[in-house]
């Protein structure tokens, strides 16, 4: 299975904002088919939270790795996001990953 991994974090300065960098990483080709299906819709509902001023996932010249860009009013609006990105993927809404993103500083 595939994952998140980070790349990097900023957290939380004066505005509050939390910025999220990382990577989307599949097992294998399958999964990455999985990932090319949901991701518009994913990335849809996402943009759509309250507190989420960015959210963009780019391929990479891997056909299994997409760069993961987030960006989120502050640290309660992140958390929102990560409890939402979690029962996603505990129902079998997203394609199946292993999260290895780190929690924002």
């Amino acid at each position: 299975m595939g994952g998140i991994s980070p790349a990097g974090t900023r957290g939380e300065g004066r505005t509050g904002i939390v910025e999220v960098a990382g990577r989307l990483v599949c097992g294998d080709l399958d999964e990455a088919a999985a990932v090319r299906r949901h991701l518009a819709e994913q990335v849809a509902l996402i943009r759509a939270e309250p507190g989420c001023l960015r959210f963009e996932v780019e391929p990479t010249e891997d056909p299994l790795v997409w760069t993961v860009s987030e960006l989120f009013v502050d640290r309660a609006a992140f958390e929102v996001h990560q409890v939402s990105a979690a029962a996603a993927s505990a129902c079998g809404c997203t394609a199946p990953r292993r999260s290895h993103r780190s929690a924002p500083r």
